[in-house]
């Protein structure tokens, strides 16, 4: 996984793409990219199983992508506890 990818499951966690649809404004307006962008990514992320998206709805995390995001998530802290 990508860090640019790994950004991006982030932000839509922290919108709340755990549990409801993000939509692609708010995850641009966090990121400071573009609509294309950003769509160009989800789309990666829908290849990757790690997001569903759909189109005027926006994204959310699929499973593997709650467990991506909680294993990064793990390794942050264990990164922090070194410190």
């Amino acid at each position: 996984m990508t860090p640019n990818k790994e950004d991006y499951i982030k932000t839509i966690y922290k919108l709340g793409g755990k549990d409801e649809f993000v939509t692609n404004k708010a995850i641009n307006q966090m990121l400071d990219l573009s609509a294309a962008s950003t769509t160009e990514m989800l789309n990666k992320l829908v290849h990757d199983g790690t997001v569903e998206y759909i189109r005027y709805k926006g994204a959310k995390l699929t499973q593997k992508g709650i467990k991506v995001r909680s294993e990064e998530h793990t390794s942050e802290l264990q990164s922090l506890s070194r410190i």
